[in-house]
């Protein structure tokens, strides 16, 4: 499954956008991971309906942070907002990375753990590469918690094995059952009115088998001798 995150920045800082979609490319490679950023809506559609649909199936929000976005109304209050809302129902999660030196200590991001490292801007690094590396690594950190609970998710939904056919045994029939009940309803009669009486049952004489079994002789053929002379 295609895991989609969600760019939310403020037009100013397209360029902060374009340098960390460069350190992004190894992740992308990856085949499962997309990003999607407004630059992708085609022209002449709605604004609105093509963004709130990309949010919808957006695994990750990604927010790149600076004093234009917090000035923005559409991204802070709306896209940021939304995406709030999502990681409270646990269905997204939300990464802000500050990319611009800003008052964002004195809002809910104070919250949570920002990227890049300690929580310094982009623009405050003497390397910036070093700071995209670092956001890099940190969304690729969430993409791998992500595919593991989507993989939970699957396996959980996937379909119990067949179990093999029953033998049912069919049961006795109520005609049966009743001329059982009555059969053994006579033979305790029988039993009762027999109460009393001693039966000894003398055991079967056997016929002891001869240790010298006759031999049937087959009669001879031979002819007798004739009889002496007088």
């Amino acid at each position: 499954m295609t895991i989609t995150i969600f760019v939310s920045y403020s037009h100013p800082d397209e360029p902060f956008r374009k340098q960390l979609d460069k350190h992004f490319a190894p992740l992308k490679h990856e085949g499962d991971v997309e990003f999607w950023h407004d630059d992708r809506i085609v022209p002449g559609t709605g604004l609105d309906p093509d963004i709130r649909k990309a949010l919808r199936r957006s695994k990750i929000f990604l927010a790149l942070v600076s004093a234009h976005y917090l000035a923005s109304d559409y991204c802070f209050r709306r896209e940021y907002a939304y995406a709030l809302n999502r990681a409270r129902r646990k269905t997204m999660r939300v990464v802000v990375a500050l990319v611009g030196t800003c008052t964002w200590k004195q809002t809910r991001m104070a919250y949570y753990k920002c990227l890049p490292k300690d929580g310094k801007p982009v623009d405050q690094w003497g390397n910036r590469n070093k700071a995209y590396v670092d956001i890099a690594e940190g969304v690729r950190r969430v993409v791998v918690e992500v595919r593991k609970e989507l993989k939970a998710a699957s396996a959980s939904e996937a379909p119990s094995p067949a179990f093999p056919k029953r033998k049912w045994v069919v049961g006795v029939s109520a005609s049966s059952r009743a001329a059982r009940s009555a059969g053994s309803k006579t033979a305790t009669a029988g039993n009762a009115g027999n109460a009393g009486k001693t039966t000894i049952k003398k055991p079967a004489r056997r016929k002891p088998s001869s240790p010298h079994a006759r031999k049937s002789v087959a009669p001879s053929r031979r002819r007798p001798a004739s009889a002496p002379k007088k």
